[in-house]
């Protein structure tokens, strides 16, 4: 292979390839700078190959280390009461929490690992850039089938948006609780476009205010 073929085989490789979270892509040095060095790994898995409680803890905890938060001691608590990893846990309830963005972001290393039946993020104090980001981890690995996001007041707009993927892209989500929270016009504008093509079959919106062009935005679904 020629070096102008092998620059095009790079360029089109580096184009197509990396799926994740947030579309990352992957590229790659000059060939002389590829191998640099190298970094141990360190196997966190039990000898079957699989996580183990105990690994999913210390993941956390490390995750939190990196993120300079305390561990949240309910939820390492909850982890500890999972029966078997690989299969739907009952319930991840951090209702009273304060999640800002730094704690939002340690919780990976439990949604990546762990699918609940339903997560309750309930008077969480979720603002703008973590409930985005933890709603987008939600969705990605498919971690409730029921959410709870009720009381949750400075969520903006880049929050309600996560949540209309989430409702409107997930594929088990099936009741989605946003309770005491305003329905002014943009929730109820991304909830609407979302609902349309969602599974949901249970949206609890209790104390939501609802009148005006929200409530039409809504109920001509």
């Amino acid at each position: 292979m020629t070096k102008l073929q092998a620059d095009k085989h790079t360029e089109h490789f580096s184009e197509s390839t990396g799926k994740g979270r947030g579309d990352k892509r992957v590229s790659f040095p000059p060939d002389e700078e590829i191998v640099s060095g190298f970094a141990e790994y360190k196997d966190t898995q039990n000898a079957d190959g699989c996580l183990t409680v105990a690994d999913i803890s210390s993941a956390y905890e490390q995750s939190c280390v990196k993120h300079q938060v305390e561990p949240n001691l309910k939820a390492l608590e909850q982890i500890k009461l999972v029966a078997t990893v690989g299969t739907r846990a009952g319930c991840l309830d951090l209702r009273g929490e304060r999640l800002d963005y730094s704690s939002c972001e340690s919780l990976e290393e439990i949604l990546k690992s762990v699918p609940f039946d339903s997560i309750n993020l309930q008077e969480t104090e979720l603002e703008e850039n973590g409930a985005s980001s933890l709603l987008e981890m939600i969705l990605y690995y498919e971690s409730a089938c029921q959410l709870n996001v009720s009381s949750n007041l400075r969520m903006g707009p880049a929050g309600w948006s996560a949540l209309s993927r989430l409702t409107r892209q997930s594929s088990c989500l099936w009741r989605l609780d946003a309770c005491n929270m305003p329905m002014v016009e943009y929730p109820a504008q991304a909830l609407s476009k979302a609902l349309l093509a969602s599974r949901l079959t249970v949206l609890h919106l209790e104390n939501a205010s609802l009148s005006g062009r929200p409530l039409f935005t809504l109920g001509r679904i």
